[in-house]
């Protein structure tokens, strides 16, 4: 069963606006904090930032790292709806799981279709690190300091 929806109309805020507590802040590539709540979003993996999983190089998986957070940022600044569905579901680090929509699509679906996320289930599989792994490296680095 669903939690409650938190919802961000951008351009209308209501008083009753469950995001008066503060804006959703992207952590990394899969992971967002809101109103000093650590999510994991559901669906899939990016590359992390941190605790670095790559065998192979892990300058390149933290690049992709930065990369994917870049663009989980740029889908929420630049929606007009945002919905943070917690699943009352938790990680293997404790982590609540939650689905991130973004003007009615799924950030899982979007990652995996723009090749900056794999799909949950083969995480294991996936070397971040490689340079052969499915992984769109045209996206730009964050300006600044990600």
């Amino acid at each position: 069963m669903l939690g409650t929806i938190i919802r961000r109309v951008v351009g209308f805020e209501s008083l009753t606006d469950p995001l008066k507590a503060g804006p959703i802040h992207v952590v990394d590539g899969d992971d967002v904090t809101w109103s000093g709540k650590r999510y994991r979003l559901a669906g899939y993996d990016a590359p992390e930032i941190q605790n670095f999983r790559s065998r192979i190089d892990r300058r390149l998986e933290r690049r992709r790292g930065y990369q994917a957070k870049r663009r989980l940022r740029e889908l929420l600044e630049n929606a007009l709806l945002v919905d943070l569905i917690p699943l009352k579901k938790r990680d293997k680090f404790g982590r609540e799981l939650a689905q991130l929509m973004v003007d009615g699509k799924d950030v899982a679906a979007i990652a995996l279709a723009e090749r900056w996320g794999c799909p949950y289930r083969v995480r294991k599989d996936i070397d971040w690190g490689d340079p052969k792994s499915n992984f769109d490296d045209g996206l730009p680095l964050p300006d600044g300091s990600g």
